[in-house]
């Protein structure tokens, strides 16, 4: 990125194909400077790349490198050479367990063989739940195996970062948020309570309510949260799928599943 560091604006990841496909064409600034339009015109269009044109990305090549002459540019055009395979590798490698993870949610998904047809699975279970993503669920099935077989709600809201700490003494009382958690499963409940505000009216209510109390974002997305893994949890135990149309009127069965906003912080 030497050569080009005015790419640096627009481009976020050097692995990304088009990328590297630019700097196999134009490996070094001099020859980036003869390039013509056609040729970053016809590579943006072959990979699809619509944040920008060739009339943006021309200009960029066409700088002035930062020395006039160029007596590196065979061993840098060797070495981006080499580099650009092994950068190639990237996509494709990340592709992969993309795909072996899917294979593996869809078979967890399975029913065991050993139970009879009427059973659900696990996998069967969270996946009816709303707003609930392949990310969400590949982080809170191999985070915590032990709390999803135990249906533990506890471990579930502890490991999660939506269960407070509450400091006592003798003259006060103060409740923190809890700092000790698995970032992994905190930042995946916190993307799943931030969508499910967006998409599902129950979730965006409650999340309204608790921002309409002088709530803070963060508190009120734990809050959500909180909610969302005491539903699963219930689901679990009971064995059965999401209701969305449960009565809302039964505010005794939401106060059961909501804990007082006062304790989420």
């Amino acid at each position: 990125m030497t050569s080009f560091p005015a790419l640096l604006e627009i481009v976020e990841d050097v692995a990304q194909s088009w990328f590297l496909s630019l700097l196999q064409q134009a490996p070094t600034p001099h020859q980036a400077q003869k390039m013509t339009r056609n040729e970053p015109h016809k590579l943006l269009k072959e990979h699809r790349i619509r944040r920008f044109d060739a009339d943006t990305l021309l200009p960029i090549l066409r700088q002035q490198p930062f020395s006039s002459f160029d007596p590196m540019a065979p061993p840098e055009a060797i070495e981006i050479a080499d580099l650009v395979p092994r950068l190639q590798l990237v996509p494709s490698q990340i592709k992969d367990l993309e795909r072996q993870m899917y294979e593996t949610i869809e078979h967890w998904c399975q029913p065991p063989f050993e139970t009879n047809s009427d059973s659900i699975s696990d996998g069967e279970i969270l996946f009816s739940v709303p707003n609930i993503c392949r990310n969400v669920f590949s982080v809170l099935v191999p985070e915590v195996p032990e709390a999803i077989e135990q249906r533990d709600y506890q471990a579930h809201r502890t490991l999660g970062g939506v269960a407070p700490v509450t400091q006592r003494s003798g003259k006060k009382t103060v409740i923190c948020q809890r700092r000790s958690v698995n970032s992994l499963m905190q930042n995946a409940l916190y993307h799943w309570a931030r969508v499910a505000c967006q998409h599902d009216a129950k979730c965006k209510r409650k999340y309204d309510s608790l921002k309409a109390r002088g709530k803070t974002h963060g508190q009120a997305l734990r809050c959500v949260g909180n909610h969302l893994l005491k539903v699963i949890c219930t689901m679990l135990q009971n064995n059965t799928l999401y209701e969305p149309e449960l009565p809302e009127t039964d505010t005794v069965a939401w106060n059961n599943l909501m804990p007082s906003a006062n304790s989420i912080e």
